[in-house]
């Protein structure tokens, strides 16, 4: 599995989307088998944030699967805390909950935020820019 670059998973796979999501899920098995936990100690900061991307980047069911592995990596100063929200975000997204740090667009519109007077000071704490801010980028208004 390893030397694959990503734009050829889909030709590989038959350009399936969830056939692109099985064969994530049989490479990041793959990974966990062979590596166990990465770290940046033993894998390089490449292999931590690829791993979170393929995490982030597929089914609820893996996000939930892997999300304590993820917290573990933010606590211990290894992935930065922005991975974390994102994948809170988009978790919460998924099972059809309110997200967190406000992250998560969906249909081109920010999607509803749990306690969204008090968002800038959570995204402040884990070094994001304000809502308004990130907003801007995707030519969104609060």
């Amino acid at each position: 599995l390893y030397g694959i670059r990503p734009e050829e998973i889909p030709a590989l796979v038959g350009g399936d989307t969830l056939d692109v999501f099985s064969f994530q899920r049989a490479i990041m098995q793959s990974i966990w088998e062979s590596c166990g936990e990465l770290s940046l100690e033993l894998h390089g900061a490449r292999s931590v944030r690829g791993f979170w991307s393929m995490i982030q980047h597929n089914d609820r069911e893996i996000m939930a699967h892997y999300y304590s592995y993820i917290e573990k990596l933010v606590a211990n100063g290894e992935l930065h805390p922005e991975k974390l929200a994102l994948l809170t975000d988009r978790l919460l997204m998924n099972y059809g909950y309110e997200q967190v740090d406000g992250s998560q667009m969906l249909n081109f519109r920010l999607y509803p935020i749990r306690n969204k007077d008090s968002v800038d000071i959570r995204r402040a704490a884990i070094e994001l820019e304000p809502l308004s801010e990130y907003l801007k980028r995707f030519d969104l208004n609060d």
